[in-house]
């Protein structure tokens, strides 16, 4: 799965002056983790239930090494945000779909609970877009939780289902069937810890 990393310093102001001691500063850094599951879609009915796999651990994992950290670096993780898109569709008409998103823990038993929702939402528009989602508060807590157990030493793996349950103007049908391709995102953030050698101190 693509992954997009960006690292950057969390809030941080140094006072001093030129004549100030130097001396080794631990600081928290942010390392902003993207990743996806996509969903092929081609059904004959207005509902359906298409799975796809996450492996969070492994995920996480290849993000701090990208940044050469580790995971004894790591003080917190969590879920910032979620977004949804179309990646294919080329029908001769559109389709104007309705339903959610849900996510549960492969690895134990957890969910699966609604992460997040679409209505009305128009497959042809929606093609190469990157819409925010807002997010379901059960959602967020499991993969939090999926999140601290990977500090804990755990191997969470998560499965996001899209459950649809409506399309429109008419169903699909055999002669019909609808066809397009998406995906989720997720985007958490990392925080770790780096020294930082021969900082000015003014104290």
């Amino acid at each position: 799965m693509k992954q997009t990393i960006i690292a950057c310093l969390a809030a941080l102001t140094l006072a001093f002056s030129v004549t100030g001691c130097l001396k080794d500063k631990v600081l928290e850094v942010v390392v902003k983790g993207e990743t996806h599951a996509d969903f092929k879609e081609n059904h004959t009915s207005a509902t359906w239930a298409t799975p796809a796999v996450i492996d969070l651990a492994a995920e996480v994992r290849q993000i701090l090494v990208d940044n050469g950290y580790s995971l004894s670096d790591i003080k917190a993780a969590k879920l910032v945000g979620a977004a949804y898109g179309v990646t294919s569709f080329a029908q001769d008409h559109d389709w104007i779909i309705e339903g959610s998103v849900t996510v549960a823990r492969q690895d134990v038993s957890a969910g699966p609970v609604t992460i997040l929702g679409y209505s009305d939402e128009s497959v042809a528009d929606a093609l190469g877009k990157k819409i925010p989602a807002k997010l379901n508060l059960n959602g967020v807590l499991l993969i939090n939780q999926a999140l601290s157990d990977f500090l804990g030493g755990a191997d969470p793996v998560l499965v996001f289902t899209v459950e649809n349950g409506s399309v429109g103007p008419d169903p699909p049908t055999p002669a019909d069937p609808i066809i397009f391709d998406w995906r989720a995102w997720i985007t958490f953030h990392i925080v770790v810890e780096e020294t930082v050698e021969n900082v000015p101190d003014p104290f």
